[in-house]
């Protein structure tokens, strides 16, 4: 079991190796850090599953960035030709309560964490997949919380949460994060 569980992390983390080319040369520059976290999340939400209503009535998966403009170009430049549960993937960069509520997946920056609160309340109950880089935010109800060290990704999840909204983490990335609440 311990095996199976270090093979799956080594095989998250090969793969964002190889999505962001010189990562492993050079883990200090921002971009690099951006393309780190855009990584994790499009990897990441490969291990949800939405209501099928929700998925089907829109045609494609709208990965949302708040407050993270770096997030927001990285996640656009690995978008194209890309797929989460069968269909096509749009970026956005979404500043309103208005368009948090058309996304899939929705990263909230640290650096926008005073918006955290407005978000999680836009987003509650919906089927959205919240996360976050900000200190405390699955506590605070968020669904991810994610925190890049180098080259260490570590993440925790708010298992409740994600059942109150609709959504279902699969056993591998339950067994991966650190905490499950």
């Amino acid at each position: 079991m311990r095996d199976s569980l270090r093979i799956s992390l080594s095989l998250l983390i090969a793969l964002m190796v190889a999505e962001c080319p010189g990562w492993a040369a050079d883990p200090f520059p921002a971009v690099n850090a951006a393309r780190v976290r855009a990584t994790f999340v499009l990897n990441l939400s490969r291990f949800v599953e939405w209501p099928v209503e929700v998925l089907g009535s829109t045609g494609q998966i709208r990965v949302c960035a708040v407050g993270d403009a770096p997030l927001a170009g990285a996640l656009g430049a690995m978008a194209p030709g890309r797929k989460l549960s069968g269909l096509p993937v749009e970026v956005v960069s979404a500043d309103s309560a208005q368009e948090w509520l058309g996304c899939h997946v929705l990263f909230v920056s640290h650096w926008d964490s005073k918006r955290i609160p407005k978000v999680l309340a836009a987003a509650k109950g919906a089927a959205i997949l919240t996360i976050s880089d900000a200190p405390g935010f699955v506590e605070q109800g968020g669904l991810v919380g994610v925190s890049v060290d180098g080259a260490q990704v570590r993440f925790s999840i708010n298992r409740e949460g994600a059942r109150r909204n609709g959504l279902r983490f699969s056993s591998q990335v339950l067994r991966l994060a650190d905490a499950r609440y």
